[in-house]
């Protein structure tokens, strides 16, 4: 069983992951390449669970589409 403190280590790195998986993404790092840093088995893992859409990333996004116009 785990002590208060190997709880709280355990939460961090969950939540690591997942902030690393985001920033990765939003940088241009490989899915796959994400998916290895964080040893998942699957590609579904990293992208479904791991990582998030941020408001950032949203309105850099929807300029993209904007200027098309």
């Amino acid at each position: 069983s785990l002590d208060f403190t190997g709880v709280l280590r355990f939460v961090f790195i969950i939540l690591y992951g997942h902030t690393f998986a985001t920033r990765a993404l939003e940088r241009g790092i490989p899915p796959k390449v994400v998916q290895s840093y964080l040893g998942h088995s699957t590609i579904d893992v990293t992208m479904n669970i791991y990582t998030h859409v941020t408001a950032e990333l949203e309105r850099e996004e929807i300029k993209k589409i904007a200027n098309q116009f």
